[in-house]
């Protein structure tokens, strides 16, 4: 898989987990955020939530971040990230299993599924983004649980963005319908720190 014009990535699939987690198959959320953090994760440290495949934490890596956490809650899915780098369990619901270190970025793709998982996501969002970090959410835009999420953080620290989808770089399947939105939610404790964060994501990609 070529995720903007950037060197190919491999992901094995999980049989076990493939029929009963939606964290074993890659979304098109997921390859929007893929496409999103070369603009800001470069020698930062980075934690993805709901990893699912790792392809966000791997395109985080890929794009020269400092260090990329990956996070689920399916063991089996933690075994495997682990294979090739840093992963842990993470249950939002459960602070004992949140991790005691706090990050520059956050991440994380279709972690917004459904409205009551909201509230847990952004405690767990708020307690490992660091004060002068920033936090990205992608997911689809129809669903009410980006709207619920959106209500959820800080109102002046809080920006919702619309992805343009022909910015994927996808070889099969083909990319989703022209209709298909994509939501981008950024978040930062502090405003100077969410004004960069916006700075960087809606600069031009420099021309080839």
């Amino acid at each position: 898989m070529s995720v903007d014009g950037r060197a190919e990535l491999r992901f094995q699939r999980v049989e076990a987990a493939w029929a009963a987690s939606l964290g074993a198959a890659l979304w098109p959320s997921s390859l929007a955020l893929a496409g999103l953090v070369d603009k800001f994760v470069e020698g930062k440290s980075v934690l993805e939530l709901g990893s699912g495949l790792g392809l966000g934490g791997a395109a985080a890596a890929q794009a020269g971040a400092a260090r990329v956490v990956c996070t689920d809650m399916d063991d089996e899915l933690v075994e495997m990230l682990s294979s090739t780098g840093d992963a842990y369990q993470l249950d939002w619901c459960d602070d004992e299993s949140y991790l005691n270190e706090r990050f520059d970025c956050v991440i994380g793709a279709d972690v917004a599924y459904e409205a009551s998982v909201v509230p847990d996501l952004v405690r767990a969002t708020l307690a490992h983004v660091a004060d002068d970090g920033v936090a990205l959410i992608v997911g689809e835009r129809k669903r009410p649980a980006m709207r619920a999420l959106l209500d959820a953080l800080p109102s002046d620290l809080t920006r919702a963005l619309d992805y343009d989808m022909e910015r994927v770089v996808l070889a099969e399947p083909p990319p989703p319908p022209e209709n298909f939105g994509i939501a981008v939610l950024a978040y930062a404790p502090s405003r100077a720190a969410l004004d960069g964060l916006l700075g960087r994501l809606e600069a031009e990609a420099p021309s080839s």
